[in-house]
C-alpha cells in the first residue's frame, strides 16, 4: 500500500527523509540528475556507510523509481509516492545542502518540462529565507544576471530557438537588429528593448514548438550568489554524460563546486551546436549532431514533441552513435556507443 498519496508536505518529507537517515545502507537509484543528488546527499548525512546501486540492488533498503505518473521511493518496503515533486525535494535544505537540494530540484522540473511543485516551492522559499538566494519571475534565458545577452541566448536549450541556441553569430545578429548592445546585460535594456528582444524569441521558439507562447518564455528563477540553477541544471545533464556521476557527487561534497562543472559546461558550449539530422531507430532516435550530450538533445526533442519519456536519445557525432547510462544500463559512465 502506498502512502501519502497526495503531495507530501514539507513536514512530511522530513520526517521521511530523517527515516531515510537513520535506516539506510543501501540507495537504489535512478540514473539522473535529481536521484543522484539525493542519494549523495543522503549517503553523506547517514549515520552508516551508504552504498548507491544501478543495478537491480536486491536487499537496498531504499528503492527510488519514476515512470510517466512521477516518483515513487521505497523504504524498508514500504511506498511513498511523491507525485511529480523531484526525490531532492525530501531534502530539508541547510547551510550544506541547500545548492545540491535545488540543483535536484531544477534538474528534476526540466526534464518532466514542468512547474515547481507545492512542496519544491516550499523548499525554493525556504531556501530564500534562511540562505538569501534570489526567487524571481523572469525569462528562462540561462545566467541572465551574470552573462553577456548574446551568451545566455547561445546557452538556451529550453526554451531552443533555432539559428541562436548555440549559434553565437546568430545571437548577435538578432541583437544587432534589434539595436541592442551585444555586452549588455538583460536587467540593463529597456522595456522596449526586452519586448522586442522576447516578442523576436517567442516567434524564433515557434520555428521548433509551434505551441510555444510568451507564458513559455518566462518562469519561477532562482539565483544562489552568482550560480543560476537554470544554467547548473544544464551544466549537469551535460558532465553526468560525457564524465559521469563524480562531479555531482563533489558538488554535495562541496558546493563551490559548481563553478567547474558550468566552467567545463561553458568551455564546451562556447564552440557553438547545431542539430541536423533527426532518424527514429527501433531500440533510440538518433541526432546527427556536435552536441555531446544525449540529456540535453533529449531536452530540444521534447520541446517539439519528438521523444518520448522512455525512449532513448543517442548522438551521431562524426558518424559514431553515442547514449549515456542516463538512457541504457551500463556498468560505465560517460559516453556509450551503440
Amino acid at each position: 500500500m502506498e502512502k501519502y498519496l497526495n503531495e507530501l508536505s514539507p513536514e512530511q518529507a522530513d520526517e521521511l527523509f530523517r527515516q531515510a537517515i537513520n535506516s539506510v545502507s543501501c540507495v537504489r537509484a535512478v540514473y539522473d540528475v535529481d536521484a543522484l543528488l539525493f542519494s549523495f546527499v543522503l549517503a553523506i548525512e547517514a549515520k552508516r556507510q551508504t552504498v548507491i546501486s544501478f543495478g537491480e540492488g536486491e536487499g537496498c533498503e531504499l528503492i527510488l523509481t519514476e515512470n510517466r505518473e512521477g516518483r515513487k521511493l521505497t523504504l524498508n518496503k514500504q511506498d511513498y509516492f511523491l507525485g511529480k515533486s523531484a526525490f531532492s525535494s525530501l531534502v530539508r535544505p541547510d547551510e550544506r545542502t541547500h545548492l545540491a537540494a535545488l540543483l535536484g530540484v531544477h534538474a528534476a522540473s526540466l526534464f518532466d518540462r514542468r512547474q515547481f511543485t507545492h512542496l519544491e516551492e516550499a523548499r525554493l522559499n525556504g531556501v530564500a529565507s534562511t540562505w538569501g538566494a534570489i526567487v524571481e519571475e523572469g525569462p528562462k534565458l540561462p545566467n541572465y544576471k551574470n552573462l553577456p545577452l548574446f551568451t545566455s541566448l547561445t546557452f538556451s536549450f529550453d526554451p531552443y530557438f533555432p539559428g541562436i541556441s548555440g549559434n553565437r553569430s546568430g545571437a548577435e545578429a538578432v541583437l544587432k537588429e534589434l539595436k541592442i548592445d551585444l555586452t549588455a546585460a538583460l536587467e540593463n535594456l529597456t522595456e522596449g528593448q526586452k519586448n522586442s528582444l522576447f516578442y523576436r524569441l517567442v516567434l524564433t521558439a515557434q520555428k521548433h514548438n509551434p505551441n510555444f507562447s510568451n507564458l513559455d518564455l518566462f518562469g519561477k528563477r532562482v539565483f544562489v550568489k552568482d550560480v543560476d540553477l537554470l544554467e547548473l541544471a544544464f551544466a549537469s545533464m551535460y558532465v553526468l554524460d560525457v564524465s559521469g556521476s563524480g562531479y555531482l557527487y563533489q558538488l554535495v561534497e562541496d558546493g563551490s563546486f559548481a563553478e567547474v562543472i558550468t566552467s567545463v559546461f561553458r568551455e564546451e558550449m562556447a564552440k557553438g551546436f547545431k542539430i541536423e539530422e533527426i532518424t527514429e531507430r527501433s531500440d533510440a532516435i538518433v541526432v546527427k549532431t556536435n552536441l555531446r550530450s544525449p540529456l540535453l538533445v533529449r531536452q530540444i526533442l521534447a520541446q517539439a514533441g519528438k521523444v518520448k519519456m522512455d525512449k532513448t536519445v543517442a548522438v551521431s557525432l562524426e558518424g559514431v552513435t553515442y547514449t549515456s547510462r542516463a538512457f541504457v544500463n551500463s556498468p560505465s559512465e560517460g559516453l556509450i556507443k551503440i
